[in-house]
């Protein structure tokens, strides 16, 4: 699926997950204790606290089967050990022209580094390179409450050059999942020209 290269930032090497890996458990469990991690302060607040997690092994197992996830590892690593491992973004074509993204997450000790904005210029120029003049992103975000970091993030998208274009009920969003938002919600579809 990459057409992409390793991006070394000084933080972080970025490249997608090579399919082999996909029969690591120890770093598929680790990436999802990353993923759900990120996700885990909407437990509770945006989804219902009936044992819900934003992922799992097996659909991160798919993911990278797919060859649907650039990971960030420690600089200079080997790229394979699950302890190098500190972050990963989603990344496909929603068409022949637009690029999508999600699970944008990096490890709590490396927040702050950049290396959230270095997997998502990573996913941006993959989707150039596939032949996208657009990215788009989903973000789950509060309707009539407010959620200080949904706010933020909706911030660091729009100086990423992110806008708004739409905004989708939870339930065409969302679909079947629609019954495990916790407190009104409402999609936001961002995008940005490449």
């Amino acid at each position: 699926m990459s057409s992409v290269e390793v991006l070394s930032t000084g933080s972080a090497d970025i490249v997608f997950a090579s399919a082999s890996l996909a029969h690591n458990a120890a770093l598929l469990a680790r990436l999802t204790s990353i993923i759900n991690a990120a996700y885990v302060y909407e437990t509770g607040v945006f989804w219902s606290q009936d044992g819900w997690t934003r992922t799992n092994p097996d659909e991160v197992r798919t993911l990278v089967q797919g060859g649907k996830l650039a990971l960030a590892w420690k600089c200079g690593t080997g790229h394979e050990e699950a302890t190098d491992l500190i972050g990963c973004v989603y990344v496909t074509m929603l068409d022949a022209k637009t690029g999508d993204f999600g699970m944008l997450v990096c490890d709590s000790e490396h927040q702050g580094a950049g290396i959230g904005r270095d997997l998502l210029r990573y996913a941006e120029t993959w989707a150039k390179s596939q032949g996208a003049d657009a990215m788009q992103l989903e973000l789950l975000f509060p309707d009539g409450w407010d959620s200080p970091h949904k706010a933020r993030l909706a911030r660091w998208y729009e100086r990423l050059g992110y806008g708004m274009v739409r905004v989708e009920a939870i339930e065409q969003a969302l679909g079947r999942m629609a019954h495990l938002i916790a407190q009104p919600a409402v999609v936001r579809i961002y995008q940005k020209p490449l």
